[in-house]
């Protein structure tokens, strides 16, 4: 019930808010994702990091990195400050 609750005041609005903004919803059973749990696409990041380094010229280990440190972040208000410094700085990748 309180999930349901939580959906539809939260998540609902926000996929609202999105779509109104431009972005387009995809349904989670579209989405390329090994589970519910794991928050990352990470066909699709991988891709996305690829196509914006790709002067880089990227090897698998440095994209596994990127993930790791993406999974890594911790919960809470920290996390969140960090994830939003990502969205504006970027990850950081450390190429040889």
């Amino acid at each position: 019930m309180i999930q349901e609750m939580e959906k539809r005041l939260v998540e609902d609005y926000m996929a609202s808010q999105l779509q109104a903004s431009g972005w387009e919803y995809v349904p989670p059973d579209s989405l390329q994702r090994e589970g519910i749990e794991d928050p990352l696409l990470v066909p699709d990041l991988i891709r996305a990091i690829q196509r914006i380094n790709s002067e880089l010229d990227l090897c698998e280990e440095e994209l596994k990195t990127v993930l790791n440190d993406l999974r890594m972040l911790p919960t809470g208000s920290n996390g969140v400050r960090q994830l939003l410094q990502f969205y504006e700085t970027g990850v950081p990748i450390k190429a040889e």
